[in-house]
């Protein structure tokens, strides 16, 4: 007789409309590759600041330091991650010191997954 799980299998799912409309309008997109997105946009609001005139556009850094993530989906996405527990200025110093080092992609995120996860452990 095979034992039988409650518990579903896989990632919790974390986001929670903002993946609906998402998931509607991309549905040729795994569910990681819809969260990582996400997340990834979530990064570049940080970075992000409005212009003199008050209008937020792709590419007003707050800083040039920052121009280097513009390409980086992958560590922004995990910087997006981050805002879900500390502050906007924390991720701002967070990603000054990762521009500064200048990792490769996956060694940025994993840089980043490894701050995150020990924010989470702090937390609990």
């Amino acid at each position: 007789m095979e034992a039988v799980t409650k518990n579903k299998r896989g990632r919790p799912k974390t986001i929670g409309q903002d993946y609906s409309a998402f998931r509607f309008l991309c549905p040729g997109l795994t569910d990681r590759q819809v969260a990582n997105f996400i997340y990834s946009i979530k990064g570049l609001r940080i970075l992000n600041q409005p212009d003199e005139t008050g209008e937020v556009k792709l590419g007003n850094w707050k800083d040039p330091i920052y121009e280097w993530l513009k390409t980086k989906t992958g560590i922004l996405s995990e910087l997006g991650r981050l805002s879900e527990l500390v502050s906007d200025d924390y991720i701002l110093e967070i990603a000054r010191q990762v521009c500064e080092m200048k990792p490769k992609t996956r060694e940025g995120e994993k840089i980043l997954r490894q701050h995150r996860l020990k924010l989470m452990r702090e937390i609990r």
